[in-house]
């Protein structure tokens, strides 16, 4: 897979992302969903959404079977960065290893077009 089909399929997992943070926030408000978790107010695993979207939430973030794909990320406040094997997760392609993906990441770091989130992941810049 080139890189500017990995883009391309970034563009679709942010906006899947974005939904899912969406309707965590219908649920939770402007709180984190592992805060949350973590205090006994909103369930481990559950369901989002008209479409019972299934998630689990784990460590900084949470995993959401979405239309048949599955969704990973972290939680960083309201807001959302993934990893290489996130994203990979979510391609659901086996030709591809981790340390392609984190290649590609690198230089679209260094182009401007991931930002790098020290130590957590990256996501889109705005």
């Amino acid at each position: 897979m080139d890189t500017n089909t990995i883009v391309e399929n970034l563009h679709g997992y942010e906006k899947d992302i974005q939904h899912v943070m969406s309707l965590f926030h219908a649920v939770c408000g402007k709180e984190n969903p592992c805060a949350l978790w973590r205090q006994g107010k909103l369930s481990r695993i559950g369901v989002l959404g008209e479409h019972n979207y299934e998630y689990s939430l784990h460590g900084r973030g949470c995993t959401v079977d979405y239309d048949g794909k599955t969704i990973s990320f972290d939680f960083e406040g309201m807001s959302y960065v993934y990893t290489p094997f996130k994203f990979l997760t979510y391609l659901d392609d086996e030709s591809l290893s981790n340390e392609e993906i984190e290649a590609v990441f690198m230089e679209l770091v260094s182009n401007g077009i991931l930002e790098s989130r020290e130590g957590r992941g990256v996501r889109m810049r705005n």
